[in-house]
């Protein structure tokens, strides 16, 4: 993308290649960053979320879970880390961590 088009509303989206895609509407997503600094401290590598497993257990540190966008877990369906950022993701991967942490009595 190049550009947006339009007086009052946006008409079109302009490419780098010079076409112009009529639209609507436009939806930007520019990324996020997670709020990881009161993580610093812990000795975590926090570059890129904290690093999980696919059960979303922190790499490296027991019977610790992380989930959400701060969460850099293990994709088996892509086979790689990612971050989800989106709000239901964080509720899943929760409900999911809480329900799959050990329980010490």
């Amino acid at each position: 993308m190049s550009g947006l088009l339009g007086r009052e509303t946006v008409e079109a989206v302009s490419l780098a290649d010079g076409t112009n895609l009529p639209a609507d509407i436009v939806v930007v997503s520019i990324g996020s960053v997670p709020a990881a600094d009161w993580l610093v401290s812990s000795g975590l590598d926090v570059t890129r979320g904290v690093e999980c497993d696919r059960t979303c257990a922190v790499t490296g540190v027991p019977d610790v879970v992380a989930a959400g966008d701060l969460a850099n877990w293990y994709n088996p369906l892509y086979e790689r880390h990612m971050r989800v950022e989106h709000w239901t993701n964080a509720i899943e991967q929760g409900t999911f961590a809480a329900r799959d942490t050990p329980r010490h009595t």
